[in-house]
């Protein structure tokens, strides 16, 4: 009875009882030997490479030489690492379950906001008006999601402007003119700290101590008609509305130019004088807001004959119109 080797190859021998065993395989002595045999060990064969089971960093190696096989063991060279960069909002990862470690770039837990990196649930001022927080979003693949809110400031009413103070969002509403209604309604806007007049009324726009827009209106009292005066200075006297008024003619000197001519002296000329009246209220009888303006005419004029002296040397007359009644 011949023995036959484990890993090796019988070949028989003429004229010879036992043939001869060659080694063919790498027997990987890992488990426990009986007798020539081992229990639990691994063949492997000529040429065949593997990392040893006890340390990664070692590679085994089957050869043959000659007649004879054996592992050789050679350490697992690993290549220069490069320094990888990863991009804002990532970092560097190895994995060392290998000899050598392989390395990517994972994204980190944290979001970024113009080259900042933001951590998960903290928050970050934009501008005095804008915050932003990082927030997970949880699920089969925990994301972060960066959310902003920015905030409103209010409108300032009718006569204040919105004005800036130090760092805060929104500044504060500051008085800058009031209103004025005009009889036919509309709006005339009037300056803080200015005055404006407008027939019987002073208008004054001014801030209290509050910052609150006030506006001062003084109206001008009329002293008592005096007819006999009106009368005794040349005047007409009128009934307009309730209130009777003088009109009257009265006279302004000036020179008279036409084209390139003029007068010598200065010319009296008449027009006429009075109060214009004019008022807008609702009627009781017509159910409307009603207008009513009254002013001083001029109903007889007569012609004036003015002489001029033109630039040409040359002498002419010219006629204006002189006013002698008024109504």
């Amino acid at each position: 009875m011949c023995n036959k080797f484990q890993g090796s190859t019988y070949t028989e021998r003429k004229g010879s009882c036992c043939g001869d065993c060659t080694p063919a395989s790498c027997i990987e002595t890992e488990g426990a030997m009986r007798g020539d045999t081992v229990i639990g060990g691994k063949l492997r064969r000529v040429g065949e490479k593997w990392l040893s089971a006890h340390d990664k960093c070692v590679e085994n190696e089957c050869k043959k030489v000659k007649d004879e096989v054996f592992i050789s063991t050679t350490n697992v060279s690993c290549g220069s690492m490069e320094t990888t960069s990863c991009p804002l909002g990532s970092e560097l990862r190895c994995d060392t379950q290998d000899c050598c470690p392989r390395c990517h770039c994972a994204p980190i837990d944290a979001c970024v906001l113009n080259h900042t990196v933001i951590g998960a649930g903290e928050r970050m001022m934009v501008d005095m008006c804008t915050h932003c927080e990082c927030t997970v979003e949880n699920g089969a693949v925990k994301k972060y999601k960066l959310s902003c809110k920015r905030t409103s400031c209010p409108s300032c009413p009718r006569g204040y402007a919105m004005q800036k103070e130090g760092d805060s969002c929104c500044g504060r509403c500051v008085a800058t003119a009031c209103f004025i209604q005009k009889p036919d309604g509309k709006l005339t806007s009037l300056q803080v700290n200015s005055t404006h007049e407008e027939g019987c009324y002073l208008y004054a726009c001014g801030v209290n101590s509050r910052g609150d827009l006030v506006l001062e209106t003084k109206q001008t009292t009329c002293p008592p008609f005096n007819r006999q005066a009106c009368v005794d200075q040349g005047g007409k006297v009128s009934q307009i509305g309730n209130e009777p008024e003088c009109r009257r003619t009265a006279g302004t000197l000036n020179y008279i130019k036409v084209d390139d001519c003029q007068s010598e002296q200065q010319i009296e000329l008449h027009y006429c004088e009075g109060k214009c009246r004019s008022k807008s209220m609702y009627s009781l009888q017509s159910a409307a807001v009603e207008q009513e303006c009254v002013c001083c005419a001029a109903v007889k004029t007569e012609p004036l004959s003015v002489p001029v002296l033109c630039a040409n040397g040359t002498r002419s007359h010219h006629t204006v119109q002189s006013v002698t009644t008024c109504d």
